[in-house]
């Protein structure tokens, strides 16, 4: 049993109408863990992802049907705040980018890449949940009934943000 299922659910919870729901499949990673970390300087923090869990099936409160979660102890909010105003940034966090220009990706300590399109929620004291975070690419906008709308206005906008100059990108 995870901790959500433990939870119970609001009467007052919408779900989306199946028109809605993207088409995204399961995805194939069920717990996501961060990567290792390293001793922060003293005084100081560096950024600590806790794991994550997958959902076990379907569930249309949220668009993409699934989410990852993370159970969320409020009675440590103090605890947690203190440590989010001593955070610094990590040695080997840097900008780098390939002969070509291309962004460059390496894993920050303590944290994780976060897939495409899939939700992360954290569940507040195995009562609530309350959606943290989401990443989209035109590739998981591209998922959902209305994509290609999406992706047509979202290539107009970078057409008048960058005057016309576009570049292919697999991170976009």
């Amino acid at each position: 049993m995870t901790p959500y299922e433990t939870c119970v659910p609001c009467a007052c919870e919408e779900v989306w109408p199946a028109k809605d729901v993207s088409w995204h499949t399961r995805p194939a990673v069920n717990v996501l863990k961060p990567s290792p970390s390293s001793s922060p300087p003293i005084g100081f923090s560096y950024p600590q992802a806790p794991i994550f869990h997958l959902n076990e099936e379907i569930d249309l409160r949220y668009t993409s049907g699934w989410y990852y979660w993370a159970g969320h102890d409020t009675a440590r909010h103090i605890e947690g705040r203190d440590h989010l105003l001593r955070i610094t940034t990590p040695p080997s966090v840097q900008p780098t980018s390939s002969e070509n220009g291309d962004p460059l990706i390496h894993a920050i300590p303590g944290m994780m890449q976060m897939p495409p399109g899939i939700p992360f929620v954290h569940a507040l004291d195995h009562k609530d949940m309350i959606t943290i975070a989401c990443l989209h690419t035109l590739n998981s906008l591209s998922q959902y009934p209305d994509g290609g709308t999406i992706c047509n206005l979202a290539n107009k906008l970078m057409n008048i943000t960058w005057n016309g100059l576009s570049r292919v990108s697999s991170y976009i």
